[in-house]
């Protein structure tokens, strides 16, 4: 993810309320807010896949995280 700085800090960067994938998309939606965050499939980053959150207490996170999010921005499916 790229952001301009300024952008940046005028959402406050990451919400730390959140936890694996979901503080990216609330990231992201704080932006559109603000302005327009742009998905460009041309754009490629590669790092080293770990297994490190493959467990019940990683899901258990995750879902949590997801709850948070969902009553933040509502719980619309599409």
């Amino acid at each position: 993810m790229f952001f301009r700085t300024k952008s940046l800090q005028y959402v406050g960067g990451f919400d730390e309320r959140y936890f694996l994938y979901m503080e990216d998309t609330d990231l992201t939606k704080s932006i559109n807010q603000y302005g327009n965050a742009i998905f460009s499939p041309d754009f490629e980053v590669i790092h080293e896949w770990q297994r490190g959150n493959h467990s019940l207490s990683g899901a258990r996170l995750m879902i949590t995280s997801m709850v948070k999010y969902f009553n933040k921005w509502g719980w619309r499916l599409f």
